[in-house]
């Protein structure tokens, strides 16, 4: 029996996942009590787009759905028009429902934390990832997911908080693209690549044209050395027939 525990702490990602994202979340901590950024100061991340469309639209989503008042059409831009497509681009994630806890004069918090929790999110997604692509259980794999959730896109864009979820699901995109190559059930895949088109379609298709470029990379990773790219490319014919 203690041997069996010792293998099940051993083998699972949990922990290791977990890590990686408490690692990506106090990084951005430790860097927005720096600047005395809310929650931990003074300053706020109203800035470009997040100051000028995301405040507005988060306070409309969380009067929406407390006080039950949806509606289709909104004065927000000129005329007025069709207010589905906005709701469609900014507020599909399901990371958004954080905003409910918060009033709404604490948005810019709650904004805040927002960009946080998608951060330590996309650490978790990316060690996950790694730890299923290379089958192993290192906790090193948690510095590299937590590198990811730091990487130079989340430092240019963390206040265009939307896209962030993209790099949530990325991994786990590319997780189920593998398991699809290798046993071709495309469930986990198709399941995530929809997920990420939902969530943000702006950069979901930008996604697709990764998930492109990584199948044909491993077209010639995985082919035989004495085997032409043609023959593979008919060998594989099924599996580019579903990604099509």
């Amino acid at each position: 029996m203690g041997q069996l525990k010792m293998h099940k702490r051993r083998t699972s990602r949990w922990p290791v996942a977990i890590l990686s994202g408490l690692l990506s979340m106090m990084i951005i901590g430790v860097v927005f009590g720096y600047y005395h950024i809310t929650p931990f100061g003074n300053h706020n991340l109203l800035i470009s787009d997040m100051g000028g469309q995301y405040l507005s639209f988060f306070t409309a989503y969380r009067h929406a759905i407390l006080a039950h008042s949806f509606q289709a059409y909104s004065f927000s831009q000129s005329i007025g028009g069709n207010a589905l497509p906005n709701i469609a681009y900014y507020l599909l994630s399901p990371f958004n429902l954080l905003i409910l806890f918060f009033p709404a004069a604490h948005l810019p918090a709650a904004l805040s934390l927002l960009i946080i929790v998608k951060i330590g999110a996309i650490g978790i997604s990316m060690t996950w990832f790694l730890q299923t692509h290379f089958n192993t259980r290192r906790w090193s794999t948690a510095i590299f997911g937590t590198a990811f959730s730091c990487c130079g896109f989340v430092a240019l864009n963390y206040f265009t908080v939307m896209w962030l979820d993209a790099l949530i699901w990325l991994p786990l995109v590319i997780m189920g693209l593998d398991r699809l190559i290798a046993t071709e059930h495309g469930g986990q895949f198709f399941g995530w690549f929809w997920l990420s088109i939902v969530t943000n379609y702006y950069l979901g298709y930008m996604t697709g044209l990764f998930v492109g470029y990584y199948f044909i990379y491993q077209l010639f990773e995985t082919k035989p050395a004495s085997e032409r790219i043609w023959q593979t490319i008919r060998t594989q014919s099924t599996l580019i027939c579903i990604l099509s």
